[in-house]
């Protein structure tokens, strides 16, 4: 990043405070862009969701979207993916090898079609992805006219991409700060990445003005967060000892069940590796379609407690009575995000906080007198911590997502992640010494530890 202060915008002399502050000023344009148009997307995705779940079913004359439905779109979803995957981008990396901060304005068409096609026809994974993208480009447009020196040039559009990323990805979370603290705890403002510390200011400025764009100001009301929430917490401001044994207990749970996820995932990628694209994206639409119509036959489970990636079945889920019916759609909802997680294209992160609060609604059916909010925060912290390998991150989502029980929240969201982090590690440890043998001292640690550097 000294490239950033090395040469002002006509190549000439060293001018840092003219160079910082015009790559403030792209920033504060950058921030409302990139979240309006995440949250166009998110949008988008809603309403062709709504029409082809609801609106036209409702058209043949169905209450709800019959069973052949949900083959029938999945495979729709998967064909579009598919095609969409054959542009330039190739609509983006498979959801299971994190997000791409590197995607301009070449490769983001594809990987919005291949989003829309993934979300909004039913298959198990969320828009982070895709918005980050939108606003990785928009970055990539407010590179334009920059510095004219190669090292400059490179150096500021590489923060404004990751600005724009981040901005557009805080507007789907809902909280600026979660994402400030993911881009710190990945890395990239460390040394070994290049960033110095100048670059966290146009990425606080983008993150800053975006959330305006969701909460509104002066007297604008804003367009309204579109983030995940679990609503009608029980307050929860006393921690007991038994909520902390519990929290770790979840994390382990949730984590096995993620680290499930992540193998079919990876395996799926490597399978569909050399062969048409369309394959993987076939066997995983008919694949979740199965157990979603399974699931539906066995236990009564409503289709969008399976399919979709999560975030608007959450208090639906959260206020379910029937101990069969969440320990069975948890299951589905898992393996059908494994499968989806190989294939299609999008986020990773809102199946995963949906699999994570179910597991905790069963587990508050089963241990008497529980409270629902350290389950709740231990376990989706757990969850985004075994597929993101970001601890502190992981631990202030989930406090964001149940904070309004209570502040004391914090502490099973920071016991259930460490324990979600630790067994996710551990079995990537000891799968990479089953093949490789064990590790003798000084070796370095299994790659899959480093993943954190994908987000």
């Amino acid at each position: 990043m000294a490239s950033l202060a090395g040469a002002d915008a006509a190549g000439g002399p060293a001018r840092p405070g003219r160079t910082l502050l015009l790559l403030l000023v792209r920033a504060a344009v950058l921030g409302p862009a990139a979240a309006l148009a995440a949250t166009g997307f998110v949008r988008l995705t809603t309403n062709t969701q709504n029409a082809l779940w609801t609106t036209v079913p409702s058209w043949m004359g169905y209450d709800t979207a019959p069973a052949w439905w949900v083959p029938v779109l999945l495979l729709v979803g998967a064909g579009l993916c598919a095609l969409f995957m054959r542009l330039p981008g190739g609509g983006g990396p498979p959801a299971v090898d994190g997000f791409n901060f590197s995607v301009g304005l070449r490769e983001v068409f594809s990987v919005l079609g291949a989003g829309l096609a993934t979300i909004a026809f039913g298959a198990v994974l969320g828009p982070c992805a895709v918005a980050l993208a939108v606003g990785t480009a928009l970055g990539y447009v407010a590179s334009w006219g920059g510095p004219r020196s190669g090292g400059a040039r490179e150096a500021e559009r590489s923060v404004l991409m990751l600005s724009g990323g981040l901005a557009a990805f805080s507007a789907i979370l809902g909280n600026p700060l979660v994402l400030a603290l993911l881009m710190a705890e990945a890395g990239l403002v460390s040394r070994r990445a290049g960033v110095r510390p100048v670059a966290l200011a146009p990425v606080a400025v983008t993150l800053g003005l975006a959330y305006v764009v969701q909460v509104g100001i002066a007297d604008w009301p804003g367009l309204g967060t579109v983030a995940i929430t679990v609503p009608d917490l029980p307050a929860y401001t006393d921690i007991r000892a038994e909520d902390l044994g519990l929290a770790l207990a979840l994390g382990v749970v949730v984590a096995l069940l993620m680290q499930g996820v992540l193998t079919v995932g990876r395996r799926l990628v490597a399978w569909g590796s050399g062969r048409p694209a369309v394959l993987p994206l076939v066997v995983a639409a008919l694949g979740t379609a199965g157990v979603t119509v399974g699931a539906q036959w066995l236990a009564g489970v409503p289709y969008d407690l399976v399919l979709f990636s999560g975030q608007d079945a959450i208090p639906t889920l959260f206020t379910e009575t029937s101990l069969s019916l969440v320990v069975v759609a948890v299951l589905a909802k898992t393996a059908a995000y494994a499968l989806c997680v190989g294939a299609f294209r999008g986020g990773p992160v809102f199946p995963a906080v949906t699999v994570g609060l179910g597991v905790a609604v069963a587990a508050s059916q089963v241990v008497d007198g529980a409270a629902m909010p350290a389950l709740a925060a231990a376990a989706m912290a757990a969850a985004t911590a075994a597929v993101l390998r970001l601890p502190f991150t992981a631990a202030l989502l989930a406090v964001a997502l149940t904070g309004s029980a209570g502040l004391a929240v914090t502490t099973p969201a920071l016991l259930g992640a460490v324990a979600g982090l630790v067994t996710v590690v551990a079995l990537d440890r000891r799968r990479s010494e089953s093949v490789t043998g064990p590790a003798g001292e000084g070796d370095e640690a299994p790659a899959a530890e480093g993943r954190a550097g994908s987000v």
